[in-house]
């Protein structure tokens, strides 16, 4: 099995758990988590989000919280991690990033100004840039030209116009999920998808992701792909969203969550302060890198191993 870690770096912005505090949002997290890839000698592709997804969050601030994330990997953390620019849209330094946060939203040409942006930011870390991931995994038919336009040749999204890679309505799986060549010869590493009856009460398909599932409750499709593409967001590890799909307690779990993120944060604001939290989400993502990794199936995006496009007889996934 190759298997792709890939955190997205970026605050959240869900209504329960929103704070403009960055330390807790944005920059503990990414150090917490690189931190945990360096110690188990595990490879990960971090998509540092470029725009700070709020309006309330000033730019000059943001942009600061990214050049100390981007001097501290280049000096620590660079055997391990590898940060790529991810582009959420909103409050951006455009005019025009002011309405929508995602990059579908947006003209060819602003889409093309936008990615040399975050190419500019990460080069000026000192971070070779070669792939792109978009905000909430949307694009448009201009996507690719976009990308190809703006000097980007390698892309990792979620293509929903294609099969599930895991269904667990019909326990089908996309043995033909992997690496393929997109449009515009851009290579694409897509995030490994999985379809299911959600929480919500409709049929949907998600990310693969400690965020939303206990590895025990899709390690059994797992065993039957060659390739996993894991999503995971750093804001998680401070600032859980309500519990979604398949985790245990889900009711009590986000009873919980509302309790400490909706109320705690309401008697706190006053006093400008912010809670930390050990979340549900972490303990799942620590399972997940404990559980998931062996000898050399771990690489970034970009990276090929040689069975890539070959089949190959599929690895032991716990649980």
């Amino acid at each position: 099995m190759d298997l792709y870690f890939t955190v997205d770096v970026e605050i959240t912005d869900h209504r329960l758990s929103y704070s403009e505090n960055l330390d807790t949002q944005l920059t503990l997290p990414y150090f917490e988590l690189a931190e945990r890839f360096c110690e188990a000698d595990v490879k990960a592709t971090f998509y540092l989000s470029i725009a700070p997804k709020a309006l309330g969050i000033d730019w000059n601030d943001y942009l600061r919280c990214l050049k100390r994330i981007l001097r501290y990997n280049r000096n620590e953390f660079a055997s391990h991690i590898r940060i790529q620019p991810h582009l959420h849209c909103l409050n951006l330094p455009f005019d025009y990033c002011k309405g929508s946060d995602f990059f579908s939203d947006y003209t060819p040409e602003q889409q093309v100004e936008m990615l040399k942006l975050g190419r500019q930011i990460c080069e000026d870390g000192g971070v070779e840039v070669t792939s792109f991931r978009p905000g909430g995994f949307k694009n448009s038919d201009d996507y690719y030209a976009a990308l190809a336009e703006a000097g980007f040749a390698i892309s990792s999204t979620m293509r929903l116009d294609r099969n599930p890679a895991i269904d667990l309505k019909s326990g089908a799986i996309d043995r033909e999920h992997g690496v393929f060549e997109a449009a515009h010869g851009v290579i694409e590493y897509p995030v490994t998808s999985v379809h299911l009856h959600s929480v919500k009460g409709r049929d949907e398909t998600i990310n693969l992701s400690p965020d939303f599932f206990e590895l025990a409750s899709v390690g059994q499709q797992m065993r039957q792909l060659d390739y996993i593409n894991l999503n995971f967001h750093s804001f998680s590890w401070y600032h859980g969203r309500p519990v979604r799909e398949r985790f245990p307690n889900m009711r009590k779990e986000t009873i919980k969550h509302l309790i400490r993120e909706f109320v705690m944060k309401k008697l706190l604001k006053p006093l400008d302060a912010d809670i930390v939290t050990d979340t549900i989400y972490r303990e799942h993502f620590d399972q997940w890198l404990a559980k998931l990794p062996q000898q050399g199936n771990c690489l970034w995006v970009g990276e090929r191993s040689a069975k890539i496009g070959e089949r190959a007889q599929p690895s032991a996934v716990a649980g």
